[in-house]
């Protein structure tokens, strides 16, 4: 498993995403994607669980990094 950084279709633009490879297995996760959507799952709205599934998982590898567990 690697973490990389990638870019995705967005409405304005291309967005820079943290992504999860298995090299195993040949698939890669969005993290904010799979994180909003346990979130909605879980009962939050589509507006509320993509904010915090973008703070959780920034486009910035770095900042994901330096903000902790």
């Amino acid at each position: 498993m690697k973490f990389a950084r990638t870019r995705v279709a967005g409405p304005d633009g291309d967005v820079a995403r943290l992504v999860v490879v298995d090299t195993d297995g040949d698939r890669t996760i969005d993290l904010a994607t799979a994180e909003r959507l346990r979130l909605q799952g879980r009962g939050a709205s589509e507006r509320r669980a993509r904010e915090v599934a973008l703070t959780t998982f920034p486009g910035s590898l770095a900042v994901a990094l330096s903000s902790g567990d």
